[in-house]
């Protein structure tokens, strides 16, 4: 008597494979997607909030010794400079230059700008006015950076990132928090472009500090 030959459980066909591996790949390739458009948007609001605090530091920053400054040695009445020094507490309009109030302390600033490695230094003294020696190169010995890996020209004014008004009231500052122009990397760069004039306090009619 023969034996019944027990039916093996049916397989899958090679169109059935290819439909399962066809879903399989969208399936990765949606997660993928995903996956990369949330760390691309991580990234960005990271990147944002790095150059919002940039933004809010420089800027309080560069006020604070603007508007406490009674002399501005660079940049000079109407002319355009990368480097910008100032002191507190000193005035060069006596008659013989020296401290506005006599007991008081004169203090003096020197901001200079490293264009490769887009750093705004600050450098500060006590005692003396103006600023001496001028650091060479830009970001030697004690400085602050103030802004670091982020600071660009603006884009209205790419040659130069302060300006002395003409009647040497206040200084106007062109620049930019971060990269403004796109690269390979950064299609959509992030940044805030600076167009600002902050006065000093100098009495009416000086023109020479």
């Amino acid at each position: 008597m023969k034996k019944r030959r027990e039916a093996l459980p049916a397989g899958f066909t090679l169109m059935e494979l290819l439909i399962a591996m066809s879903l399989s790949t969208l399936v990765i390739a949606a997660v993928v997607a995903f996956a990369t458009s949330m760390i691309r948007t991580q990234f960005q609001e990271i990147r944002r909030g790095e150059v919002s605090g940039a933004t809010i530091l420089s800027l309080d920053q560069l006020r604070t010794d603007l508007e406490n400054a009674t002399y501005l040695q660079f940049p000079s009445a109407a002319a355009v400079s990368n480097v910008l020094s100032g002191c507190a507490n000193y005035s060069m309009a006596l008659n013989t230059p020296g401290p506005l109030l006599a007991g008081a302390p004169v203090t003096s600033f020197y901001y200079c700008v490293d264009a490769t490695s887009h750093t705004l230094w600050r450098y500060q003294a006590s005692g003396i006015c103006p600023y001496a020696p001028a650091p060479a190169p830009c970001g030697a010995g004690s400085a602050t950076a103030i802004v670091y890996g982020a600071f660009y020209p603006s884009l209205a004014n790419p040659g130069f990132f302060f300006k002395r008004t003409a009647d040497t009231s206040g200084v106007e500052l062109f620049y930019s928090i971060g990269n403004p122009s796109a690269t390979a990397t950064l299609q959509s760069p992030i940044n805030y472009q600076f167009d600002t004039k902050i006065n000093m306090v100098k009495a009416y009619m000086n023109t020479t500090d």
